[in-house]
């Protein structure tokens, strides 16, 4: 429902890194194939333990690749962050770390309570919905020094639908443009689309 064009574009990029494979190019090796998903009695865990539901967006989140995306040794979808949160003890974690790093940073406020930070890069950059703030709740963003939190999309599901982009770039590096290049007997060079 909420992630359609994702699943569409992790399609195109995972069709491109196989072309490319198969040409004997490298393809990068970013895997977007393969999403782990979490079962619905893990979702269901998670929620109790919240006292209340997650947003459907992040619910049909889990439900589609809440453990990863990638296997074997390919480098996963956002393997190098803290991101796939799917259960009571992960988010709890994330919680008091993202508590530690703004008073670390002597940030002005605080994580309202109905935070639930989803993202987390290194600990100088984290992400957050409001459990009240709707099915597709907004993301905000809290990175070192700043002094508000930053709303970065207006629903959850296009916050992930531009990392999927902004991954798939690496793999699309490597395709080839859809300019060819002719060349003709007197060494001169001809485009075509």
């Amino acid at each position: 429902m909420y992630f359609e064009e994702a699943k569409k574009k992790m399609e195109e990029i995972s069709k491109m890194k196989e072309f490319l494979n198969s040409m004997g190019m490298e393809g990068g090796e970013l895997s977007l194939d393969k999403p782990r998903p979490c079962t619905e009695e893990e979702v269901k865990a998670l929620e109790e333990k919240l006292g209340r539901p997650l947003p459907s967006s992040y619910r049909e989140f889990l439900l589609w690749m809440g453990k990863g995306v990638g296997n074997g040794d390919a480098m996963r979808f956002m393997c190098s962050e803290d991101f796939f949160i799917w259960n009571w003890e992960q988010e709890q974690e994330m919680l008091e770390l993202a508590r530690e790093v703004l008073q670390d940073d002597q940030f002005p406020g605080e994580l309202p309570e109905d935070a639930f930070v989803f993202f987390f890069h290194l600990s100088y950059i984290f992400c957050f919905f409001r459990l009240s703030e709707g099915d597709d709740p907004p993301v905000y963003l809290w990175e070192e020094t700043c002094t508000e939190f930053k709303k970065t999309h207006e629903h959850f599901s296009d916050w992930l639908l531009k990392e999927i982009e902004i991954h798939g770039e690496g793999v699309e590096l490597y395709a080839p443009s859809s300019t060819e290049v002719k060349g003709d007997v007197s060494g001169e060079s001809e485009e075509t689309t």
